[in-house]
C-alpha cells in the first residue's frame, strides 16, 4: 500500500511518500514516511468520465461520483512545487477496491 502527501511533516515541507505492505498497513503499524521532492505546494486529482456522447471529449472532474467501492479508469495527478509543475495521467487496472479490516483477534 503507497500513500502520497503534500506539505508539512515534523516542520518539513515536501511530497511524501509511505510504503507498506499490505499486512502492515491493515495491522495500522506507523512507517516512517520518505520524502520524494522538497517545497511541495499542491497535489490535486482529476477523474475521468465518459459524457453520455461517446463522440466527445472526456470530462474531467475533481470528484469521484461513483461507487466508493468501484476504481477510476483514467486519474490525472499533479504536483506542483517550488520548480514548477508535473502532470501524470495515470491508467487505472479494472477491478473492486476493498476496505481494509483488522486482522481477527
Amino acid at each position: 500500500v503507497v500513500s502520497y502527501a503534500c506539505g508539512p511533516r515534523d516542520g518539513v515541507e515536501g511530497f511524501w511518500r509511505i510504503s507498506q505492505s499490505v499486512s502492515e498497513a491493515r495491522s495500522g503499524a506507523e512507517t516512517e514516511p520518505e520524502r520524494l521532492l522538497e517545497g511541495c505546494e499542491a497535489l490535486t486529482l482529476r477523474y475521468a468520465y465518459q459524457p453520455a456522447d461517446p463522440s466527445q471529449p472526456l470530462a474531467w472532474e475533481t470528484a469521484w461520483r461513483k461507487a466508493a467501492d468501484t476504481l477510476p479508469k483514467l486519474v490525472e495527478v499533479t504536483l506542483a512545487h517550488a520548480g514548477g509543475a508535473a502532470r501524470r495521467t495515470v491508467e487505472i487496472p479494472p477491478g473492486l477496491m476493498e476496505p481494509l479490516e483488522p486482522p481477527a483477534p
